[in-house]
């Protein structure tokens, strides 16, 4: 129901609407959400931005426990949150810039131990200033992002030719390190090529199945009852790194483990194990300038304790 002209909305038929998770009402002309939407209990992402004539929210919607995202952007008219804010347990994201009528938050927001972000807006002829945001939510340990527009132009200005190049040398030299360790492993097993190739394509495409298959609103294929074990499995397996290393890790200490202790490269490890069996000297460990005169590295530790 995105960029319709709805101004309000029929009460039965939210009724009708338990199981609905995302619920999308931005640019419309709303000027009064129903009671009933409390009912939604399964609901988790709402949008109401852009309805000029919205004033207040209902009390209801405090019961939606499972909600994780609610957006206000540009609802001028919005003069008040729900004193009861402190319910929604699961709230992390909350978006208010550009609600001139708003003039503080409910102390109940103090209560959302989940909640890591809160924006709110500066623009250039009228400036977003709730006079006790800034107050209540740095004296209970929350961050306020202040979305200034010459901030974010900085950012704009960068070509993205630069931040390109910025993110090939970085994750190249991070691959390459990883991959030298390569070095201490029997390249020509078998075993290995099978946990490597393994590991590298379902590191590639278990995250690209994932991500082709969350919805712009943030949800994943994992889809339960429980919206925190979403998040998790959703958020572990978007990321190639994670379902590599998971992979890689199971295959290595599964696959013939006992038999390929020298093919896995654990002799070289093993020196490193002990205190004794490190046999590095000063020049490795020490640190430039003078570093060392004020953090004392492994080998000076051990150096000095046998000396004593």
């Amino acid at each position: 129901m995105y960029g319709l002209t709805i101004s309000t909305i029929d009460s039965n038929f939210i009724l009708q609407l338990k199981c609905l998770r995302t619920l999308n009402l931005r640019k419309n002309g709303i000027i009064e959400v129903p009671k009933e939407i409390g009912e939604l209990k399964h609901l988790r992402h709402i949008d109401l931005s852009w309805n000029d004539g919205l004033k207040i929210l209902p009390d209801s919607i405090c019961e939606l426990y499972n909600l994780y995202t609610l957006r206000l952007y540009y609802c001028r008219s919005l003069e008040k949150l729900p004193d009861n804010m402190g319910k929604l347990i699961s709230l992390k994201h909350l978006y208010v810039f550009g609600c001139d009528m708003l003039e503080y938050l409910p102390k109940g927001i103090r209560r959302l131990q989940k909640l890591r972000t809160i924006e709110v807006f500066d623009s250039v002829n009228n400036i977003f200033c709730c006079n006790q945001l800034d107050h209540v939510l740095q004296q209970h340990g929350f961050q306020v992002l202040h979305l200034l527009q010459q901030f974010g132009a900085l950012f704009a200005s960068i070509p993205l030719l630069i931040f390109a190049a910025m993110y090939c040398v970085l994750f190249g030299i991070v691959a390459a390190v990883g991959i030298t360790f390569i070095q201490f492993a029997n390249n020509n097993s078998l075993r290995n090529i099978y946990v490597l190739g393994l590991s590298l394509f379902l590191g590639i495409s278990i995250p690209q199945y994932f991500v082709s298959n969350t919805s712009p609103n943030g949800v994943g294929p994992v889809k339960t009852d429980s919206g925190w074990f979403d998040d998790i499995l959703n958020t572990i397996f978007s990321l190639s790194l994670t379902v590599a290393i998971i992979v890689g890790t199971l295959l290595d200490n599964t696959l013939d483990a006992k038999y390929a202790v020298d093919d896995r490269g654990l002799a070289w490890w093993r020196p490193f194990q002990s205190r004794k069996g490190d046999v590095r000297n000063e020049e490795f460990y020490s640190l430039p300038v003078r570093i060392r005169e004020y953090i004392p590295t492994r080998f000076f530790i051990k150096y000095n304790r046998t000396c004593s």
